[in-house]
C-alpha cells in the first residue's frame, strides 16, 4: 500500500510558492490587447454606390454611373489603421469618346470591419470632386447607374 506526504504550504519555501501560484495564473486567461493590422484585410467593403475590393497587389473599386478605379499598390496601413495610396480612377463622362484613365488618391481608415475612404481624381475637367465613402466588410454594394449628369 502507498502513503501519500502533503506538505503543509506554510512549510514551502516562499520562492517555490510564489512562483508556483505565478505559473497557476499564467493559462486560461484571454489578452486584452490585439495586434493592429498593417494592411486592409483581403475581400469586398461596400456601401450605397461603391464598393471597394481589395487583393494582395491593391484594390479594384466600382463606383455610380459606370466609374472604376484601381488602387495600384498594396493598401497599408499606419499604426492608427490610416492609408494614403495611389491608383487612376475612370471617371464619368457624357461624351462619345471613351474616358481615360486619370490619376488618383485613395486615402481613408479601416479597422478590418468598416472602412472610409477618399477618392480623389487628379485635375480634370470632367471630374468630380473628391467624394468621400463609407463602407462595411462583406456587404454587397447597392449600385445606382441612373441619374447620372449628362
Amino acid at each position: 500500500m502507498r502513503s501519500t506526504f502533503l506538505v503543509p504550504l506554510f512549510l514551502l519555501p516562499s520562492a517555490l510558492l510564489t512562483g508556483a501560484l505565478a505559473l497557476a495564473g499564467c493559462g486560461g486567461g484571454s489578452s486584452s490587447t490585439t495586434t493592429p493590422l498593417t494592411s486592409a484585410p483581403l475581400g469586398a467593403y461596400s456601401a450605397k454606390d461603391i464598393q471597394v475590393r481589395v487583393t494582395a497587389t491593391g484594390a479594384s473599386v466600382t463606383l455610380q454611373c459606370g466609374q472604376s478605379a484601381q488602387i495600384t499598390q498594396p493598401i497599408t496601413l499606419d499604426a492608427s489603421g490610416h492609408f494614403d495610396v495611389a491608383g487612376t480612377i475612370i471617371p464619368f463622362t457624357a461624351t462619345p469618346f471613351p474616358p481615360k484613365p486619370v490619376p488618383a488618391r485613395f486615402t481613408g481608415t479601416t479597422d478590418g470591419k468598416t472602412m472610409t475612404i477618399t477618392v480623389t481624381p487628379a485635375p480634370y475637367r470632367f471630374q468630380p470632386q473628391s467624394n468621400a465613402y463609407a463602407l462595411t466588410y462583406g456587404t454587397s454594394p447597392a449600385l445606382e447607374f441612373g441619374g447620372c449628369p449628362g
